[in-house]
């Protein structure tokens, strides 16, 4: 009996019937998906793919449902990036709209409820960190501490914030 097995985290990269297939091929026995990134649609969308390939190469796999939980992103950057610089005011905002080099869009409504003036905000797994300034219904205005390189879909933390 073979005790290990080899586990594959799905994602953009692995998100075909045709990649999956060829992975399930090369002998992969646990698809991952990481419920912590993507909507319910589309990790639906990547459980379905994984039955359709594992039907297509006659081989039972298993999927492992990564289930921390829905994480504070950072949204609207798409492919690009944004360099913040310390010192720098900066706007993190519920609303859609543009994301510029001066504001961002957040996919939590509720954020605006959680911070206050004084309170630290981190991005990219603390790589970034901001001092919020002043916060309305939509918008939390903040000062850049610790700048860098920001790009799409990066964790937003609440250190000491419930």
């Amino acid at each position: 009996m073979i005790r290990t097995k080899i586990i594959a985290t799905l994602g953009p990269a692995t998100s075909e019937v045709r990649q999956v297939f060829d992975l399930i091929l090369s002998g992969v026995d646990i698809f991952r998906i990481n419920l912590s990134h993507g909507e319910h649609d589309s990790q639906a969308a990547l459980i379905e793919v994984v039955k359709e390939a594992r039907k297509k190469a006659n081989r039972e796999t298993a999927i492992l449902l990564d289930t921390r939980g829905p994480e504070i992103r950072v949204r609207g950057i798409g492919d690009g990036y944004i360099d913040l610089e310390e010192g720098q005011t900066f706007t993190l905002t519920t609303e859609p709209g543009p994301t510029t080099g001066a504001r961002i869009r957040i996919n939590y409504d509720g954020l605006t409820d959680d911070v206050e003036v004084g309170d630290t905000i981190l991005l990219d797994d603390g790589k970034l960190s901001l001092g919020v300034i002043d916060v309305d219904e939509t918008k939390i205005l903040t000062e850049v501490q610790n700048g860098g390189r920001l790009h799409e879909n990066k964790r937003v933390s609440l250190p000491g914030v419930k």
